[in-house]
């Protein structure tokens, strides 16, 4: 089920970033990420087993999924996958997950620390991926760190859109406060987002609206539901990011802010709802 959902998303990932203008995420990183923080040290050896198995066939040289940009086949490429990038990964959360225990985003000090070591990570794993690649064609220094960046943002981008949903799935503990009032929300948010297409396909262009205006419900549901509304809204400012970027030519590096500038507030803000309403009830 993790090999399917990671390479399922990345076939998403990959056709977000192939429209113009469009943002930049690579959502297999909140799946990998979430996966390793939630599931038994025990398993991690079957998930980097059918994560890899499944990599290698789908990407080696000659593979149906193989492109010349990735530089398959090499010593370096066996190196990266095989040996690097999953000590890294290891590593980090085995030691993120000696210090704060799940839920991470239960309260303020673990959704900050949880964010910071999945941007930690997204940093270390694009050093590695990037620098290999780097290496064998020799790029120059000057070329190396703006794609370093590039990298290690869509990765967090991916990270900060998924993996609070997933922690809320795996936990559950949060679902019972959902109520009807909540799916209205999300469908009147989702109708919106049709308006805008349906707006810009017959030559009106409301994405810079649309935008800014998810930004009220996205804080109404971190408030109102705490970690449930502010993982749903991660989501969902994230799909919002998308659909204003393919109707817009600006930067994909600006929407990437606002999806890491909104999600963020709403993390805190649920976060911080969530400790104050178990201090009441404990009170």
């Amino acid at each position: 089920m993790y090999t399917a959902l990671f390479h399922s998303v990345w076939l998403i990932s990959t056709q977000f970033e192939i429209i113009a203008s469009t943002v930049s995420w690579y959502l297999p990183a909140g799946v990998r990420f979430a996966a390793f923080m939630l599931l038994p040290l025990r398993s991690w050896p079957m998930l980097l087993f059918s994560e890899k198995l499944t990599h290698f066939v789908l990407f080696h040289p000659g593979g149906i999924l193989d492109n010349t940009a990735f530089l398959s086949g090499s010593l370096g490429w066996y190196l990266v996958h095989l040996l690097l990038s999953p000590a890294l990964l290891c590593t980090s959360v085995y030691i993120f997950r000696r210090c704060f225990k799940a839920p991470y985003i239960s309260n303020i000090n673990s959704t900050l620390a949880t964010l910071g070591v999945g941007l930690i990570i997204s940093v270390v794993l694009g050093a590695v991926f990037i620098g290999r690649r780097a290496i064998e064609l020799q790029t120059d220094i000057t070329v190396f760190f703006p794609l370093l960046f590039d990298f290690s943002l869509g990765d967090f981008v991916g990270l900060i859109v998924l993996c609070p949903l997933l922690f809320v799935l795996y936990d559950r503990e949060h679902l019972h406060r959902v109520n009807t009032t909540l799916y209205w929300i999300i469908g009147a948010w989702l109708f919106l987002l049709l308006l805008s297409s349906y707006a810009y396909s017959h030559g009106t262009n409301i994405s810079y609206q649309v935008k800014y205006l998810a930004v009220f419900p996205a804080l109404f549901l971190s408030y109102r539901y705490a970690v449930t509304g502010s993982a749903l809204s991660c989501l969902l400012v994230g799909v919002t990011a998308f659909v204003v970027a393919i109707q817009s030519d600006l930067s994909p590096l600006e929407h990437q802010f606002y999806i890491i500038a909104l999600c963020v507030s709403c993390l805190i803000l649920g976060a911080s709802v969530n400790h104050v309403s178990k201090w009441v009830a404990s009170d």
